[in-house]
């Protein structure tokens, strides 16, 4: 289904929203001449690329920086924050569009034996990538383009082009930043290990979880655990786990009237103040202003 709305940033979005049926989601996003803000700050599950049609924007990732152009893209992991805004002098009219997918969408059953692929970019994430453009990433930015062209079309007439296509860039991705020109994937032994725990933490973001319970599921001690947790996701265990315990907080607040003392005890936070800094620390606005502004 696709919508056209308008909201106080005074950009007109098409979007197509991710269902059970319809792992993925294409929009196109128009945002006004004078308009600073281009991508509010905020961050999701799944995975995206964004690819800028029109103008010039400094999109950011967490704490990286990318100048983005007409004709280039970059690549969001899930859970990473992101937000962008209109790099031009004049502030002048900026078009992009993006699609925002979940990987289980490329590694569905009739290929969980190459999972890998996607868990380790995955894990990966935005560290160590780039802008991709149309001169050194040809294959990518052709197929990202393809993809943009079934916006309007129904799933069952482009899923399969989709999957394809998007198979297409993670090869290409995973070439780049995973695969060692000695054959070898840049990874250690311990990769699994650290994974299940990354799967342990989103899935019991809730619990009182604590370092050594992660050290001993990994099968190493706290301070080896600590330094590859980093080393593959970018953050210490205690911040991607307030990072899941936020994004939470923040689904729960966008689409569902609980009261937010409620929605932190939901979300692992027993202190309703702590609950409030921590939101504050991550969404730059506190709970009650977040809600506020998603259901205007």
């Amino acid at each position: 289904m696709n919508l056209s709305h308008k909201n106080p940033t005074k950009y007109t979005e098409v979007i197509s929203h991710i269902t059970d049926s319809r792992p993925y989601s294409i929009h196109h996003t128009i945002v006004k001449p004078g308009t600073k803000q281009v991508l509010y700050l905020h961050c999701h599950n799944e995975m995206e690329f964004l690819y800028l049609e029109e103008g010039e924007i400094e999109f950011h990732i967490e704490d990286q920086v990318y100048m983005m152009k007409p004709g280039q893209a970059v690549f969001i992991s899930s859970n990473h924050l992101h937000y962008a805004i209109n790099a031009s002098r004049e502030l002048s009219e900026c078009s992009y569009y993006a699609i925002v997918f979940s990987t289980e969408m490329l590694s569905g059953s009739a290929i969980t034996r190459y999972s890998d692929y996607f868990t380790q970019m995955g894990v990966v994430g935005t560290k160590g990538l780039r802008v991709f453009d149309e001169k050194k990433d040809k294959t990518l930015i052709q197929a990202l383009l393809m993809i943009f062209s079934c916006i309007n079309k129904p799933a069952v007439k482009c899923e399969l082009l989709i999957r394809g296509q998007l198979l297409t860039i993670w090869q290409e991705l995973y070439n780049e930043f995973v695969y060692l020109p000695t054959g070898k994937v840049s990874k250690s032994t311990s990769f699994r290990d650290i994974q299940k725990t990354v799967e342990y933490i989103c899935e019991n973001y809730a619990e009182n979880i604590n370092l050594a319970t992660l050290a001993k599921m990994a099968g190493v001690s706290e301070s080896h655990y600590c330094r590859q947790f980093k080393r593959f996701t970018g953050f210490s265990p205690f911040e991607f786990l307030n990072r899941q315990r936020i994004m939470r907080a923040c689904e729960m607040l966008q689409y569902t009237d609980a009261q937010i003392v409620d929605i932190a005890i939901s979300c692992g936070y027993n202190n309703v103040s702590y609950f409030n800094r921590t939101f504050q620390k991550y969404m730059f606005e506190s709970p009650k202003q977040y809600r506020k502004r998603m259901i205007k």
